[in-house]
């Protein structure tokens, strides 16, 4: 894998970390994610950043990313 890939799968990581910890901090319910908006922005503007990411990845790995949680 080359550096460039190592990177963005480093950064996605990150994301997917800062979901996590925005979850952790104001609460894993529907309820708690719709009644506030800032957690809504938070966590739908890590997930289009990890999207963009994705894309940034190449052919080769971007075919092997397997999502699990």
């Amino acid at each position: 894998m080359d550096d460039r890939d190592v990177f963005i799968l480093e950064v996605i990581i990150d994301f997917c970390d800062r979901i996590s910890d925005s979850i952790n901090k104001n609460g894993n319910s529907f309820d708690d994610y719709n009644s506030n908006l800032d957690f809504q922005d938070a966590c739908m503007l890590r997930a289009l950043q990890i999207g963009e990411n994705v894309n940034n990845l190449s052919k080769t790995n971007k075919g092997k990313l397997v999502l699990s949680h």
